[in-house]
């Protein structure tokens, strides 16, 4: 499945969550330029895949697909005032580490946004643009590091919707089994990091960290970078550097983040994470502050890991 393709998919959900249910004709003024022989295509596909439903010509989310999508207001951005602190931080990162940098937020429980980067000039591979929503496709560094701290249901689910896409494809390292799967996610949560490698020779091609803000209850934001060329280089030292930088990024969104900018489904009181151990390092600052129960139990790559980047 093509970016665009997933891209018109989204306005396609993104529209009937709001609207309840839409006809032909509309979607096709909401995704021009798009022909009719493309849009029925379209929602053939979605409809194959238990998206869509619909009667006569007019559609609708089946009732999966709807809990799957998570809230329409879950679709966010952070206040300018806090972009403005944030930005510098993404630039500096992206700087030092010669590779692009993203800050991404989850969304719903099933999709994640890049609420801001800075992409580096090409040939610097580069992180979409700051409006798109992205699935969470269990391979890609960003939505495992999420995938890692969400209900296993919610893991599971993911895993199963993608596998017969992303299954055939020789480019895409993905878990062969569900235990499999989530035996690596739990490894993420373990480590505090996500690495996505290419699956021809295994080069680390994204890394992720979590921000730690301490007043949210779960992973919501991460920060990481993309390969600039082919693979990325010296990764522990890269992970170090994105540790610090979501740290900083913690400390200027501590506090200051709208409450409703986390209409989220899940709440500490009901959801069942990957089991996993985790201790909260200690904290010093101004004020006393709320560990986060999801901090890294280990603060660097295991030795098979520096083995294989060095493979």
């Amino acid at each position: 499945m093509s970016v665009a393709a997933i891209r018109r998919s989204f306005q396609v959900v993104h529209h009937l969550m709001s609207q309840g249910e839409t006809r032909f004709t509309d979607l096709a003024h909401i995704l021009a330029p798009i022909s009719r022989t493309g849009l029925s295509h379209l929602l053939a596909s979605l409809k194959e895949i238990g998206e869509l439903e619909h009667d006569g010509r007019k559609y609708r989310l089946t009732p999966t697909a709807a809990s799957l999508a998570g809230q329409a207001g879950a679709i966010y951005s952070l206040p300018p005032s806090l972009t403005a602190q944030i930005h510098p931080i993404v630039e500096r990162t992206a700087a030092a580490l010669g590779h692009s940098c993203a800050l991404f937020a989850l969304v719903g429980k099933s999709t994640m946004k890049v609420l801001d980067s800075h992409n580096l000039p090409v040939p610097h591979q580069a992180f979409p643009a700051t409006d798109d929503e992205l699935p969470l496709m269990p391979f890609h560094g960003f939505a495992q590091l999420f995938l890692s701290h969400a209900p296993e249901s919610v893991a599971l689910e993911c895993y199963r919707y993608w596998l017969p896409y992303l299954q055939p494809n020789p480019g895409v390292r993905l878990a062969p089994t569900e235990e499999a799967f989530l035996a690596e996610l739990r490894k993420i949560r373990r480590l505090g990091h996500a690495l996505e490698y290419r699956a021809e020779v295994r080069p680390v091609l994204r890394v992720a960290v979590p921000v730690p803000v301490p007043d949210l209850p779960e992973v919501r934001f991460a920060v990481g970078i993309v390969a600039n060329f082919v693979y990325l280089l010296e990764v522990e030292a890269q992970i170090g550097a994105l540790r610090a930088a979501a740290v900083e990024m913690a400390e200027v969104m501590d506090g200051k983040l709208p409450t409703d900018l986390f209409p989220s489904g899940r709440s500490p009181a009901t959801t069942t994470p990957l089991p996993a151990k985790s201790v909260a390092p200690a904290r010093s600052g101004a004020r006393a502050r709320a560990k986060s129960p999801w901090q890294p139990e280990e603060p660097s790559l295991t030795q098979p890991e520096r083995d294989l980047i060095a493979s």
